[in-house]
């Protein structure tokens, strides 16, 4: 018989070296997370589902907290070759993966008949102008009003890519996004850059403010399924295009704006590249780092001539929009 008890479920992707590490991390299971199945096969990477069984009162503070533990673990495997705990798995896992990246969800487990979609289906008022709204909620509306009192919904379906909105850092480049915006630095004419747009998120928001065309980019195929599905949902599909790395790099066109929610050993990689496919004067979104790395993410974008003008400082994560004036042979 099942349990009667909804427990907070969490399915994680990622490599067999991620996954190891994040089961023997102690902060897992202060936080009550433990591993409820042995690790699955997902093309060439695994899954494993881990479960809380605190009460319902405290799930977003666990989702909250899950999510930061998750880049934690990243972060550590990307930046020292991953140190640290570890709970071995199974031989019969070992060719699955290399990567330290990860896509997670959370559902509920232990109901009475079928375990329940993904949770977090309410409207989130991201700010007073833009709402994130699952698809089950979208017949409430694609944003109406006029004046202070107006404001958006876009429409978001996570699927398994990165990228529900809930993340402090992808709210602080949301509330950047507006600032443009309502400067006029955000409107029919600017040419959008969405560089790792996961769900496709970021760049929604910035075609249903506007942008003349937004360009989106990811490596990872669920991502990009999602990205184009939630782009159709949004009707803007005539603005927004979804491309993969190889994709992208084919192509010779130009941006005014670029979002760059990312980690900062993805945007060493990546600055250079987005150097070359901005504008004279053409300026940086820059995200997903906390509040005490901003002067190193000055400094990896500095040699592109980085003027700050705009700070957001949301949960302990940091957003900056960032004006490139030394792009050299543009």
């Amino acid at each position: 018989m099942k349990n009667r008890t909804p427990a907070l479920a969490a399915d994680v992707r990622g490599s067999r070296e991620l996954l190891e590490y994040l089961c023997g991390l102690e902060s897992l299971k202060q936080a009550g997370w433990f591993p409820v199945s042995r690790p699955r096969r997902s093309g060439r990477i695994l899954e494993l589902t881990l479960e809380n069984r605190a009460s319902e009162e405290e799930w977003d503070c666990l989702i909250e907290k899950f999510g930061e533990i998750i880049e934690g673990a990243r972060a550590a495997l990307a930046d020292s070759g991953g140190p640290g705990p570890s709970v071995p798995f199974p031989d019969t896992t070992h060719d699955c993966g290399s990567d330290e990246e990860a896509t997670f969800r959370f559902r509920t487990s232990g109901a009475l008949d079928t375990d329940a979609p993904i949770i977090r289906r309410e409207i989130v008022h991201v700010t007073p102008g833009i709402r994130l709204v699952p698809p089950d909620c979208a017949e409430l509306g694609a944003g109406s009003g006029e004046g202070e009192d107006a404001f958006i919904d876009v429409i978001i379906d996570p699927g398994w890519a990165f990228g529900s909105g809930a993340h402090p850092s992808t709210a602080a480049c949301i509330m950047a996004l507006e600032w443009l915006r309502n400067r006029g630095l955000l409107n029919e004419k600017t040419r959008v850059l969405d560089m790792g747009t996961g769900t496709g998120v970021l760049g929604l928001v910035a075609a249903r403010m506007g942008a003349a065309v937004v360009a989106a980019v990811d490596v990872d195929e669920e991502a990009i399924h999602m990205a184009r599905l939630n782009a159709r949902a949004n009707g803007v599909t005539d603005r927004f295009r979804v491309f993969s790395s190889e994709e992208f790099h084919a192509r010779e066109e130009r941006y005014d704006l670029c979002l760059a929610n990312l980690t900062l050993s993805v945007l060493v990689r990546l600055m250079p590249s987005v150097a070359t496919v901005l504008e004279r004067n053409g300026r940086l979104v820059l995200s997903g780092f906390k509040e005490g790395a901003l002067n190193t993410a000055l400094e990896i974008v500095k040699p592109h001539g980085a003027n700050v003008e705009k700070k957001v400082v949301y949960r302990g994560w940091m957003c900056v929009v960032v004006a490139l004036s030394g792009l050299a042979g543009v």
